[in-house]
């Protein structure tokens, strides 16, 4: 996998996870512990996280840190799972 390829799988996993879940950019930055202008530059690609930032990202929307990274369609199943039992 490519390094950009890597970075829009993070980026389209946590918007969808922020969509699953009904957040916006400052209710994630809030729980991420960052600022929004931040997230927003996660979000749109245009920052590429380090792995302990991916960690905080993942914790925010409730998933391990390897789950953020999984094919559009598993990445669902896990955050809708992950939001139901909650």
């Amino acid at each position: 996998m490519e390094h950009s390829e890597i970075t829009r799988r993070f980026a389209s996993n946590l918007r969808l996870a922020m969509e699953e879940l009904g957040y916006s950019q400052k209710k994630l930055a809030k729980k991420a512990g960052c600022y929004q202008s931040f997230v927003s530059d996660v979000v749109n690609g245009k920052r590429i996280v380090r792995i302990h930032t991916a960690d905080r990202f993942a914790k925010a929307v409730g998933v391990e840190t390897w789950q953020i990274f999984l094919p559009k369609q598993q990445f669902l199943k896990v955050v809708r799972k992950e939001n139901e039992s909650e």
